[in-house]
C-alpha cells in the first residue's frame, strides 16, 4: 500500500512539473489577429492620402494614427476589407465628416467663393456659378450623405424662407440639441449674435442664428475642428480649421442639429 502510495505521489509530481515548464501563452489581445493587417480608409473602404500608405500590423497602431485625423471622417478596415473600428459613436458621424472633408476640398480646388448660389451647389456643381455660403455648404453635404429627398433645386438651403436648412433637419430625423455641453463630433451648429454685441436685438432675434457650420471633433489646447464655408477665405483654405466653437460676444451658440443615429 505504501508503495502505492509513493508511485502516485511519484506521477502527480512529474505532472505538475511539466505544466510549470510550459512556455508562455503568446496569444495577441483579442483587438488583432493573426494575419491580419489593418489601414486607414474612408466610410466606402476607398484609399485616402493621409501618409499612412502602409499597413498596419495592430489593430491598436492603427487606432493610435487615427486619433490625429478622425476629423476627416476616416475610419479602419482590415486586410480582409472587413471594417472593425470607427472613432466615433455611430458610423453615420465618420461618414458625414468625411463628406464634408469632400465637398470643402472640392469647393477650394475648384475656385469657388462666397455668395448665396442661384441654384443649389449640392445640384448643380459649379455649372451656373461657383458660389456656396455656410448653409448652402451644410446642405450639399447633407446631399452627397443621402438625404436627397426635398432638397430644393434653386437657391438651396437657407438659414431662413420657408424651405431652411433647420426645417429639412427636422423633416429628416435630426435631433435639436440646445446644451452646447452635450455636443458630439459631425453635430451641425448654429450661432447667432448676442445682446451684448448687437444691444438692438430684442425678443425672439436673439435666438435666431445667422451661421451655421459642421462641428468635426475637439483640437487642442480648448479648439475645436469644424467644417465652414462663412466666408471666401474659408472656402478657399484647408479645411477643417481648428478654433474656438464660439467668438464672444459676437457669434454664440444657439443649437445644434444631430443625425437620428448618433443620439
Amino acid at each position: 500500500m505504501k508503495k502505492s502510495y509513493l508511485f502516485i505521489l511519484f506521477i502527480i509530481l512529474i505532472i505538475t512539473c511539466s505544466c510549470e515548464n510550459k512556455a508562455p501563452s503568446t496569444k495577441k489581445e483579442p483587438t488583432s489577429q493573426d494575419g491580419v493587417t489593418y489601414s486607414i480608409r474612408s466610410p466606402k473602404n476607398e484609399e485616402v492620402d493621409h501618409g499612412y500608405w502602409e499597413e498596419i500590423d495592430t489593430l491598436e497602431d492603427a487606432k493610435d494614427y487615427l486619433q490625429n485625423m478622425r476629423q476627416y471622417g476616416y475610419v479602419i478596415y482590415d486586410s480582409n476589407g472587413n471594417l472593425v473600428y470607427h472613432p466615433f459613436d455611430t458610423l453615420g458621424q465618420s461618414e458625414l465628416l468625411y463628406y464634408a472633408k469632400l465637398v470643402a476640398d472640392y469647393a477650394a480646388s475648384n475656385g469657388y467663393t462666397y455668395g448665396n448660389a442661384s441654384k443649389n451647389p449640392a445640384l448643380d456643381r459649379g455649372k451656373t456659378e461657383k458660389l456656396v455660403s455656410c448653409d448652402r455648404f451644410v446642405g450639399w453635404v447633407l446631399h452627397d450623405l443621402g438625404f436627397v429627398d426635398g432638397q430644393p433645386t434653386t437657391s438651396g438651403l437657407g438659414l431662413y424662407g420657408s424651405k431652411n436648412l433647420e426645417n429639412f433637419l427636422k423633416e429628416n430625423g435630426f435631433i435639436k440639441i440646445t446644451d452646447k455641453s452635450q455636443l458630439k463630433p459631425a453635430d451641425i451648429i448654429f450661432v447667432g449674435d448676442s445682446a451684448e454685441h448687437y444691444p438692438n436685438l430684442q425678443g425672439a432675434w436673439l435666438d435666431y442664428p445667422d451661421h451655421v457650420f459642421i462641428y468635426a471633433c475637439e483640437g487642442d489646447n480648448g479648439l475645436f475642428y469644424r467644417y465652414d464655408a462663412g466666408s471666401t477665405k474659408r472656402i478657399k483654405s484647408n479645411q477643417p480649421s481648428c478654433e474656438p466653437l464660439e467668438y464672444s460676444p459676437e457669434k454664440l451658440f444657439r443649437f445644434a442639429y444631430r443625425l437620428p443615429q448618433a443620439q
